[in-house]
């Protein structure tokens, strides 16, 4: 398998792209996080690919991010924000791709944490509640009949 983090079978109009540190259950590490980006933008160049498998090596999917990175982005608030930036930047790319993804989960998978949930967008309100007076009602509630007395 060599020293590469990630594996591309370009074999025919599905792609199979496999996170490759099965010692290190595949979490991410800055190598990983570039190469992993890379790939979405081979993918987005070639009209040719039809979708895309995502599957790790070894006995794990993914377990997240790298547990040996997380002493040093404690003390290097700039490498924090800049790790957490690249981690974001790997999510986006991958959901934004052109074709779909189909992950191929083998063990253990962790979310990254931050990382939009596919499919489901956050609650946004119109307004805030402390906006409205006291009392009043949402936009589109009828009030009930009150009953004779």
């Amino acid at each position: 398998m060599g020293d590469e983090v990630l594996l591309l079978d370009r074999s025919g109009p599905v792609w199979t792209v496999t996170l490759n540190r099965p010692a290190e259950l595949n979490a991410f590490d800055a190598a990983l996080h570039q190469a992993f980006n890379d790939v979405w933008r081979e993918v987005e160049d070639d009209r040719d690919v039809r979708a895309v498998v995502l599957t790790g090596a070894g006995r794990a999917f993914c377990a997240g991010g790298n547990l040996d990175d997380f002493p040093v982005l404690h003390a290097d608030f700039a490498r924090r924000r800049r790790t957490m930036r690249d981690a974001r930047r790997v999510v986006t790319e991958m959901l934004e791709v052109h074709v779909p993804v189909v992950a191929a989960v083998n063990g253990p998978a962790a979310r990254v944490q931050g990382s939009p949930t596919p499919g489901r967008r956050p609650r946004r309100r119109t307004k805030p509640r402390s906006a409205r007076p006291r009392g009043a009602r949402r936009p589109g509630r009828a009030r009930r009949p009150r009953a004779p007395t």
